[in-house]
């Protein structure tokens, strides 16, 4: 093992030596989780944790779908471990993007000449499951609606989510008009980060012509935001003071 490795070891050792530390230092949030967990009903925890499994499982598949589109031949033990690290960094770093940066980081490490080709694969992994949440978000929401709109938070939120939605559609469709009409050759080559950019339009280019396997990712998408909700809903019902599947629905 070379110098740069080591120092890669510890640092990836000490950041999550930290984090660790950060969530759990506090004797009294300590105490919590213990009674928390002492409360808990098996019952219900069983089926939630079994669900969060199956996310993690539909994950590696999709992302590993979606990188051999790009050329990019991973096996799939180690693409699972890969979402484990990231799912672990989602929850533990301010923001949902941190596991997405360090799973880059490891598959770039394992694809040194694909980086672009990793990245898209991350951007269109976030997209296919962003498609697939919205039909199973909107079905949700239908069967809930009369609890859910009762409250001006969530329709606030519900108004948000369909902005973001509608900016996701136009920058798929200007990637689409880049890729349809050779614009990002024309890009100047003085321009920052032009490399950049024209390799990930050749890469957009790439899933363009894949679409089956876009379908087969947002298809892998809906089962796996269904186990998200469903989690949820058995953890909810594990616990004291349960909100309700409206509530941990909405959340989720």
């Amino acid at each position: 093992m070379n110098l740069k490795k080591i120092i890669v070891t510890l640092v990836q050792v000490l950041v999550t030596c930290g984090l660790l530390w950060w969530i759990f230092h506090d004797p009294a949030k300590r105490h919590e989780m213990v009674l928390a967990l002492h409360t808990a009903n098996p019952v219900w925890l069983i089926p939630a944790f079994l669900c969060f499994g199956l996310v993690l499982v539909c994950s590696a598949f999709r992302w590993q779908l979606l990188m051999k589109v790009q050329g990019v031949h991973l096996g799939w033990v180690r693409v699972w471990q890969l979402v484990m690290i990231g799912m672990f960094y989602n929850l533990f770093l301010p923001g949902g993007t941190g596991g997405d940066l360090v799973k880059i980081f490891y598959a770039v490490k394992e694809a040194p000449k694909s980086k672009s080709a990793v990245f898209l694969s991350v951007v269109v992994d976030r997209i296919a499951g962003l498609f697939a949440l919205i039909i199973v978000s909107g079905l949700v929401f239908w069967f809930f609606r009369s609890t859910l709109m009762a409250s001006p938070v969530v329709r606030a939120f519900s108004i948000a989510v369909g902005l973001i939605f509608g900016g996701v559609i136009f920058l798929i469709l200007v990637a689409v008009v880049l890729d349809r009409f050779h614009l990002a050759s024309r890009i100047p080559k003085k321009m920052p980060g032009h490399t950049f950019i024209i390799e990930t339009a050749m890469a957009f280019s790439v899933y363009a012509g894949a679409w089956k396997s876009i379908v087969v990712a947002v298809v892998i998408s809906l089962p796996l935001n269904i186990f998200i909700f469903g989690g949820a809903i058995f953890a909810a019902f594990a616990f004291k003071g349960n909100p309700g599947a409206a509530a941990m629905t909405s959340v989720s």
